[in-house]
Order: structure tokens, then sequence, then C-alpha cells
């Protein structure tokens, strides 16, 4: 479960406040614009923009799944789900065993690597149907 940052709230006089207006030194009470919980202000720090984080541990598990921020996958679990979805839709690697040297008109099996004429760039595959 993950909450995202949030960079604007509510007042106590309900008017939306953009974190990166609020003064340092401001004590008021600020609300999520979504589901109405207690919000934490975070200044700016380390090249971070300034930002609001849900007071998480004041609510329930079921207040905090009715919030637009609330994620339930994290972006590793999203990145793993759809590579995932990626990899069933590829078809399996087919080895090929089987090649013919256009160059000296020999079928040979293995490595592409003509035991005859010592060459590779002239094999192709042969298609055992």
């Amino acid at each position: 479960m993950r909450i995202r940052k949030a960079f604007m709230a509510l007042n106590t006089d309900g008017h939306i406040v953009r974190a990166a207006d609020v003064t340092p030194g401001s004590t008021a009470l600020l609300t999520c614009h979504h589901c109405d919980c207690p919000m934490r202000f975070h200044r700016t720090a380390g090249g971070q923009q300034a930002w609001f984080e849900h007071d998480t541990p004041v609510l329930t598990q079921a207040q905090l799944q009715k919030c637009a921020y609330f994620d339930d996958l994290s972006l590793t679990e999203r990145r793993q789900l759809a590579l995932q979805r990626q990899l069933q839709k590829l078809r399996p690697v087919e080895v090929v065993r089987h090649w013919h040297c256009i160059e000296c008109d020999h079928d040979y099996s293995g490595r592409k690597y003509c035991p005859k004429c010592y060459l590779s760039i002239y094999s192709r595959e042969v298609h055992a149907d």
C-alpha cells in the first residue's frame, strides 16, 4: 500500500492551498481535497518541492483506500506486471539445428559453421517439415 504525494490541500476555510504557497511557520489544519483526511506539510528539501502527506497513523485502511491518492501497487510492482504481460505475448525461441551451405551445397547439423568449406556466412536454416 502506498499513498502518493499531494501538492494541494484544503485549508480550514475550504480553499485549495498549494504546497509551494504554504509558509514554513504555518500551523493551519490542512485536509485532503479528496477524502478530507488530515495532511502533514513537508517543506522543500534536497531538491524536492514542498508536498503534503496523509497523516496515516490516525487513519484506517478503509479511509485511505477511498482516497484518489491511494495506490495499492508500487511502481516496481506495476512495472513487473507490465513486463509479465509482455512476456506472455512472446513466442518461444526456436533453436536452429539444421543448416544448408549454399556455397558448397552441403547439409549439416549443429552450430552454424560449415564443416566442408569452413564458412558460416553462406549457411541457411533448413526447416524440418
